[in-house]
């Protein structure tokens, strides 16, 4: 395989606001499971001064990590109020972990997003911080449900006709879903398509490549196959770290910082370019071409960690 890495795109030349003074929307709508990726979302239309015409807002009625129903025994509106806090809580438990534990590794991690990015370090900060979804779009919507294919979801999307639905998480997208008339899911994947499919692909790509690499595509039924909106190289991210961490660790700070974040950008590429998300040029993927991925074995992570973080 030939890699051309003049693809990839200037993001320190990337203007960050647009010329109006009130955020205008643009027409697409959050599909916001909780977590580092949506978060890093919602921080690039507000570094560019933008909003989505909608947040539909997935709060689980079951628990993240057992899998059981959620406050039964309480009324609908203080069981979504409980279930909102125990995901919210549960899915940022190891970002802010290391931000308590660690934080001159998540210090290291942010000085080098925001140089090579252009990222703000306020927007970094999002992160691990408390968030109120009406800060970023005037119309949020509450979907409590068990998952994507609760036909609750497909009911509500097959009645209020959403053009452009963002991916953020929360599972596997089914069929049903994908199949809804005139609607399509935008989802960005850290790999370079169609040469880095699958999973681990933020540390796949870092390693065989020695770049990050994320793609921004209209989802299929494939396992990222849909057409592609953009594919990027980013700039080559090394973190120089000052004392040992465990594997364990490091792995959660890919996943809690540098994956979100190097999808956020090909984001705020797609929305510079093309706010209206009209007319925009896709290109079809073949399915003899590129390579799938799959999550790494112990002593291939450690080594892709090992080219990521260097202790000098």
């Amino acid at each position: 395989m030939i890699i051309n890495f003049n693809t990839i795109n200037s993001l320190n030349t990337v203007s960050l606001n647009f010329k109006h003074d009130k955020p205008q929307e643009v027409p697409i709508t959050i599909l916001y499971f909780e977590g580092p990726i949506a978060r890093a979302y919602l921080e690039i239309f507000r570094s560019l001064n933008i909003k989505p015409q909608k947040i539909i807002e997935i709060v689980s009625s079951t628990d993240i990590s057992s899998k059981k129903q959620i406050g039964n025994w309480l009324p609908k509106k203080l069981r979504i109020k409980y279930a909102r806090y125990s995901q919210e809580y549960k899915i940022n438990f190891w970002p802010r972990d290391i931000q308590k534990r660690n934080a001159e590794l998540q210090n290291e991690i942010f000085e080098e997003l925001n140089k090579k990015l252009n990222i703000s370090k306020n927007s970094l900060k999002s992160t691990t911080a408390k968030l109120d979804l009406s800060d970023y779009c005037d119309n949020v919507e509450t979907v409590f449900i068990s998952g994507l294919k609760d036909k609750k979801l497909e009911e509500k999307l097959n009645k209020t006709f959403e053009d452009n639905i963002l991916y953020t998480g929360g599972g596997i997208v089914p069929q049903s879903l994908l199949s809804i008339r005139n609607t399509n899911f935008i989802h960005i994947h850290p790999g370079y398509l169609p040469d880095v499919r699958g999973a681990d692909c933020a540390l796949w790509s870092s390693m065989i490549f020695k770049r990050a690499s994320a793609s921004c595509f209209y989802m299929s039924a494939g396992i990222d196959t849909g057409d592609i909106i953009i594919s990027r190289w980013m700039p080559e991210l090394l973190f120089n770290i000052t004392k040992p961490y465990n594997d364990i660790t490091l792995y959660r700070a890919v996943y809690s910082f540098i994956d979100p974040w190097v999808r956020a950008v090909v984001l705020r590429e797609v929305l510079t370019a093309n706010g209206a998300l009209k007319d925009i040029n896709t290109t079809q993927q073949k399915a003899n071409e590129g390579y799938t991925y799959y999550f790494m074995h112990e002593k291939m992570k450690k080594a892709s960690l090992g080219y990521l973080f260097t202790n000098n």
